[in-house]
């Protein structure tokens, strides 16, 4: 099964000098929807990323996904995959072994959006994303004033990307 869309998504990093516990303080004025370990590799990554995933949700059942994403920045084509737990092993042993970047992933509401928030390899990289229906509308959010105040936007920066750093931490500096 194939899907296929948009992504008009905008991203943030913790500033400087904010810790996991105080991030995790502020996430206590959210509603939380969602939690569950999401585990994902990357098979390429430029000019198309190409993406597998799986997803354990914390209250039960899981998924397996292959995703292809073009483009870089604010929007990109997204094609999505279900795949089996075997397709899944199988891609993933094709890597040599490498080992999968593991995300304790949340999705919390303010009230009007989902924001998606993971910690990644035990919090090494903590990142939120929010997704949109159209630029406009996501050039006219703003975070919550006390998610706000303490992260900074990489939307279009360079090197903020999952695969840039499941490159840079599985020892793929060159894989292109």
């Amino acid at each position: 099964m194939q899907k296929e869309h948009l992504e008009i998504e905008r991203k943030w990093v913790l500033k400087p000098g904010i810790t996991k516990e105080q991030f995790e303080k502020v996430l206590e004025n959210l509603k939380l929807q969602l939690r569950g370990e999401l585990r994902q590799a990357y098979i390429f990554s430029k000019p198309v990323e190409v993406r597998i995933r799986h997803m354990k949700y914390s209250k039960g059942g899981e998924y397996y996904k292959l995703d292809n994403k073009i483009g870089s920045g604010l929007t990109r084509v997204e094609l999505s995959h279900i795949i089996d737990k075997e397709t899944y092993e199988y891609l993933l042993a094709q890597l040599g072994g490498r080992a999968e970047i593991v995300k304790d992933y949340r999705q919390y509401t303010d009230g009007s959006y989902t924001i998606e928030v993971s910690f990644v390899d035990n919090s090494k990289m903590i990142y939120l994303e929010v997704e949109f229906n159209s630029e406009a509308e996501a050039k006219s959010y703003t975070l919550p004033k006390c998610i706000n105040d303490i992260v900074e936007e990489v939307t279009d920066k360079p090197g903020y990307s999952m695969s840039e750093y499941w490159m840079n931490t599985r020892s793929f500096k060159s894989f292109q």
